[in-house]
């Protein structure tokens, strides 16, 4: 007990317990570095899943309206987009300009609003427009190049583009885009970004909050079936026309979920699908109201998931004859010291300020007179002393027939430019006109134009002494007035016709090969394919074999729409 009392302290294990303390303060002191450490790590995945969010919403300049039609100021805009997965806050976005002819120094020129959200897909607009509300309304102030624009967050670069030649470095990527005509958007052509300003955009059409290649988007268009929209009678009650089907879509479109109608009336389109930037062509007989001046054409196409519904209609307007002003007599062949002339007769009071005349080269006048005239006879002419309505230009009017017996052919427009009225002739007689006989007191612009023989010098601007020929040309058929067709007397004697129709151009349109049956063979108005013909000038040959060998007649038609 003793041994034990008198047992000297042993303060020498003190070390000892001052380890524990300092294995404790260090052991503690770790365990708060990794709290530490997980607290960063937690704020730190946090801010990355942020940084994510933000960089996974690739977030691009998709659309620059910098040079509107007309005054710039206050109409133009730009156009974000998020083309992510998940949307992307506004906030801390802002959009820089440089101006590159002045060194190109950034200038910011807008900033994000707190609490809106740039949604997947979804384009947002900035700027001003005239015509339509914006997501957020600010002047920018954009120039025509060589300029730029860069969209940050923050301090971090997402997109710049720059347009123009000359720009300084470093406000572009890869290459400048070019400019743009006015009125006309620097766009984007697809959704992805590849970092070259010149392969990313182009000039398209403007399509502020839409894409600008939609991935489905259908467009008809309406276009005359001979390239010409001829007028009409007073009786018709359809016009072929060319329904033409676009698809301005980035994706092919299935037709079996597309509807497309010409008056109301369903067109079938086949099952076969539309390939993305590609038409497709249909040949329609619109059914149209009688009776009145003008008969419309429309055509709408209804896809269930079309992007852009301003491109689904289209309309024509076609005019029937009698219009207001008819052509009446032709003077292409004048005599010595005469001058080329055409005769108009105005149905009614007409302003006939920018109508205009066109021969079948394309050479072209036009009525320079603001002044409306009366009902009556007015003459256009390449002489002032022979007009009663001052022009400007002059035709060239041929006056030898081709091979298909026609010399010229004359199209009158109105202002708007539609075609009122048109005509035909073969070749031309010095000093002699060639007239119109209106058959029967038909209206139709199709009526026979025959050579006077009477009158030297013409009738211009005069009914006196104005009479029709004795007989027209048996050249000039309508098929119009004869729908079941045209009929050609066979000469007697034959055991075999064949009968051989050209168009314009001279190339075969159809063969009819008939054996010895009846006094004439027919043909329908038809091609090789059964489909009928495009309205113009036909050459018709018939070859007819007999014992004295073989015989072959022409004559030229008319087809009528």
């Amino acid at each position: 007990m003793a041994t034990t009392l008198n047992r000297p302290l042993r303060f020498l294990r003190c070390p000892d317990v001052t380890g524990v303390f300092v294995g404790l303060a260090f052991s503690a002191a770790i365990r708060a570095l990794v709290g530490l450490a997980w607290v960063g790590l937690v704020c730190g995945s946090l801010l990355a899943v942020w940084d994510s969010r933000t960089a996974r919403a690739q977030i691009l300049i998709n659309e620059v309206h910098y040079d509107p039609d007309g005054p710039d100021t206050g109409r133009e805009w730009v156009e974000l987009l998020n083309v992510g997965p998940w949307p992307a806050p506004i906030e801390g976005l802002f959009l820089d300009f440089g101006n590159g002819s002045d060194g190109g120094e950034w200038r910011e020129i807008w900033a994000g609003t707190p609490g809106a959200w740039l949604e997947p897909g979804i384009p947002w607009v900035i700027g001003e427009r005239e015509d339509h509300a914006v997501d957020e309304e600010v002047r920018l102030g954009l120039q025509n190049g060589p300029d730029a624009l860069r969209l940050r967050k923050y301090e971090l670069t997402l997109d710049r583009v720059g347009w123009g030649e000359g720009l300084p470095e470093g406000l572009y990527e890869g290459d400048p885009a070019g400019t743009v005509p006015s009125g006309w958007s620097l766009a984007r052509g697809d959704e992805t970004d590849r970092d070259d300003n010149r392969a990313d955009f182009g000039g398209r059409l403007p399509t502020p909050g839409r894409r600008n290649v939609a991935r489905h988007d259908l467009a008809v268009e309406l276009q005359p079936r001979s390239g010409r929209l001829f007028p009409l009678t007073g009786t018709d009650t359809e016009t072929p026309v060319r329904l033409i089907l676009i698809n301005l879509g980035a994706e092919d479109a299935d037709l079996t979920e597309v509807a497309v109608s010409v008056n109301g009336a369903h067109v079938p389109l086949g099952e076969s699908p539309l390939p993305a930037g590609e038409i497709r062509p249909y040949e329609v007989a619109a059914a149209i109201d009688s009776g009145s001046d003008w008969a419309l054409v429309t055509a709408a196409v209804d896809g269930r998931a079309d992007e852009d519904p301003a491109n689904n209609r289209d309309t024509l307007r076609v005019a029937r004859s009698p219009g207001p002003v008819e052509l009446t007599e032709i003077h292409p062949k004048p005599a010595a010291g005469g001058s080329e002339w055409v005769e108009l007769r105005l149905n009614n009071r007409v302003d006939l300020s920018g109508w205009w005349m066109e021969d079948a080269g394309g050479q072209r006048v036009v009525v320079d007179s603001t002044a409306s005239r009366p009902p009556g006879l007015q003459v256009l002419a390449d002489a002032a002393e022979v007009a009663t309505l001052p022009v400007q230009g002059w035709l060239s009017l041929n006056d030898r027939a081709d091979a298909f017996g026609v010399a010229d052919s004359l199209f009158l427009f109105d202002a708007e430019g539609h075609l009122r009225d048109w005509a035909v002739y073969g070749t031309a007689q010095t000093g002699k006109s060639w007239v119109r006989l209106p058959q029967g007191g038909s209206a139709d612009p199709f009526d026979a134009w025959v050579l006077d023989n009477e009158h030297a010098g013409g009738t211009p601007g005069s009914t006196d002494g104005k009479v029709a020929p004795a007989a027209p040309d048996s050249r000039w058929f309508s098929l119009r007035q004869n729908p079941d067709g045209l009929w050609l007397e066979i000469p007697p004697g034959s055991h075999g016709v064949l009968l051989r129709v050209h168009d314009a151009s001279g190339r075969l349109v159809r063969e009819v090969r008939r054996p010895t049956q009846g006094s004439r063979v027919r043909w329908d108005g038809r091609d090789a394919g059964g489909s009928w013909v495009d309205p113009g000038l036909y050459l018709l040959e018939l070859e007819a074999q007999s014992g004295s060998g073989r015989r072959t007649e022409r004559q030229t038609v008319i087809v009528g729409p």
